[in-house]
């Protein structure tokens, strides 16, 4: 989805949300030294510490770094025994803020949730057992809330904490995995482009969202952040960003943009930072937000706009910008109230996963349709159409980046009409996925398509060597696809309705296609009625006759499997995707 934003057209206004946090503050004990040589529990780390206590270890400490203002949380829990924790958690000073509960009617969990740091300096917090219980342990810091809902590094480790998110393209921008980072990627001045998961159980009401982000290049300006309680069905949300001018906001989105809190400067935020850290704690009417770990700002929202909705990511250009803007982000911790949702609070170290081959996380942003995939084996067909003479062998002016070039060469040749224009321009596409057989990423925004002539530059950045990539058109019941494989193979196909390869399609072996992954084709097709033709770097590889039809655009690419069903990570990327409407 697009969203265009103004700052000069934002208005005031604000949230009212229920308090849910378990918080005990306690008045300051006589100052003592905090013991050396603690063993250190980190906000960083998702693997909790463990150990025991018993009657020869009744108590133990874990030394962690605290930060002014910070929001964090302590959650122990009992994996063996009868064990019942007792924790409190004190300053540099020696003095006790904050204090653990035991879960009412869960004995075995003990939190200490949504706690405020004093001070920067170091912390201790100090586990005893209660009364004669003993058994063994797991304790970890979270930041934010206490219940850990998502901690994504877009890495393929099956341990429930990633989120899935669907991939999307426009013209104005693209949303992807690249390096095991989500990318988004805004074309176009003034625009607000943002990243949501899909997924059940992913309508939050309080919460706590972090994310590393990195800017790439040198932008002449940008901005960053996160998007809150989104509802899908009336497109409403909150954004809390950052910019390059050292600024945050808080707004909310409802077919207008109504400043909670405007542009407001602050010497937290370093505008040249390119690899800030950014959270943000939303509880009831309250945000309250962090760059690089350090707390900016407390912003009260009394208007109730919105009480739940989903969270995800954004990146956004400015007014009159002219240059594009990139922005990576990784490490997106989720956290909400104890209780809330799922009850998985703390993992012992046996239930962290390890790495294993499995499915990535797909990106994109609301409004991204994925394509059902057929996952099935790349069949040849039994007839190879003959090529025509309608069409020339070779083009002069195949390498423009000029699309009126490519379709005036075409046009004096006879193989098109004259007139028409540019009915979709894509500066760049995306797709990333190791599901087997074809996957589709729409372009376009669902306009349809008969006549044209599409170009599209296909590169296979990483993938098996009889991966492929390019674009399907003239979707509808059926579709068409032209597509270069990385072992020199082309494919122009006609698929039918129920996912299969008609004879009309041509599927062969070309000199014209330079084999590799890495190598980047540029692909030409001429779709005019029942008329379709296909070039490769320059050179006629196929023509022939499919059944006219008008439908959508997408970006498609093929992943091979083996005999045991076995497939590779695949990553496509479409350039200079353009297509000329006649």
């Amino acid at each position: 989805m697009n969203i265009w934003h103004r700052r000069w057209l934002m208005a005031l206004s604000s949230v009212w949300l229920t308090l849910v946090v378990t918080l005990t503050l306690i008045p300051a004990s006589p100052a003592q030294a905090i013991p050396a040589a603690q063993p250190v529990l980190s906000f960083d780390d998702p693997v909790p510490q463990t150990g025991r206590l018993d009657a020869v270890t009744p108590q133990v400490n874990y030394a962690f770094r605290c930060t002014d203002s910070g929001v964090g949380s302590l959650v122990v829990q009992t994996t063996s025994g009868d064990l019942v924790v007792e924790a409190t958690i004190q300053d540099a000073t020696g003095s006790v803020f904050a204090r653990g509960t035991v879960v009412q009617g869960t004995p075995s969990v003990t939190v200490a949730e949504a706690f405020t740091m004093p001070a920067d300096g170091d912390c201790l917090v100090t586990l005893s057992r209660r009364g004669d219980t003993a058994g063994k342990y797991s304790v970890r810091l979270l930041p934010g809330f206490a219940q850990l809902t998502a901690w994504d590094t877009f890495a393929p480790v099956a341990d429930g904490l990633h989120l899935e998110w669907e991939p999307y393209a426009s013209q104005n921008m693209t949303v992807t995995t690249f390096q095991g980072q989500l990318r988004i990627e805004v074309m176009t001045d003034n625009l607000l482009a943002y990243a949501i998961p899909s997924g059940e159980d992913l309508i939050w009401t309080d919460s706590y969202i972090q994310a590393d982000f990195s800017i790439q290049g040198a932008p002449s300006y940008f901005e960053y952040g996160f998007v809150l309680r989104d509802n899908e069905e009336k497109e409403t949300f909150y954004s809390v960003t950052f910019s390059s001018d050292g600024d945050y906001s808080v707004y909310y989105f409802d077919g207008d943009w109504v400043a909670v809190q405007d542009w407001t400067v602050h010497e937290t935020i370093d505008p040249t930072d390119m690899q800030p850290r950014a959270a943000v704690l939303v509880q009831g009417n309250r945000f309250l937000i962090f760059f690089n770990d350090r707390f900016v700002a407390e912003v009260i929202d009394s208007n109730n706009y919105a009480s739940e909705g989903l969270s995800g990511l954004v990146a956004a250009t400015g007014p009159d910008q002219t240059d594009a803007l990139t922005v990576f982000m990784d490490n997106v911790i989720v956290t909400r109230p104890y209780g809330l949702g799922t009850t998985a609070a703390v993992l012992t170290g046996q239930d962290i996963a390890q790495p294993t081959p499995t499915r990535p996380s797909l990106l994109g942003a609301l409004g991204a349709v994925v394509t059902p995939t057929p996952t099935v084996s790349l069949p040849v067909p039994s007839v190879t159409p003959a090529s025509a003479s309608r069409f020339p062998a070779r083009l002069g002016r195949w390498s423009s980046n000029v699309p009126a070039d490519i379709v005036g060469e075409l046009s004096q040749a006879g193989a098109v009409p004259p007139g028409g224009a540019i009915g979709l321009t894509v500066p760049s596409s995306y797709g990333d996925t190791s599901n087997a057989g074809f996957n589709s990423y729409p372009l376009g925004q669902g306009k349809v398509f008969r006549n044209f002539v599409l170009g599209f530059d296909a590169r296979l950045i990483y993938g098996n060597a009889e991966a492929g990539c390019g674009m399907y058109f003239r979707a509808n019941d059926g579709s068409d696809t032209a597509m270069a494989f990385a072992d020199g193979w082309a494919l122009l196909g006609e698929w039918d309705a129920e996912g299969n390869l008609l004879d009309s399609s041509v599927l062969d072996q070309f000199s014209a296609v330079i084999p590799g992954v890495g190598a980047t084709n540029r692909v030409l097709v001429i779709a005019l009625e029942d008329t379709v033709a296909m070039y490769v770097n320059g050179e006629l590889v196929a023509e022939s006759r499919f059944t006219p039809d008008e439908g959508t655009v997408a970006l498609e690419m093929y992943v091979p499997e083996d005999d045991s069903g076995a497939t590779e990570q695949t990553y496509c990327q479409l350039n200079n995707i353009w297509l000329w409407e006649f």
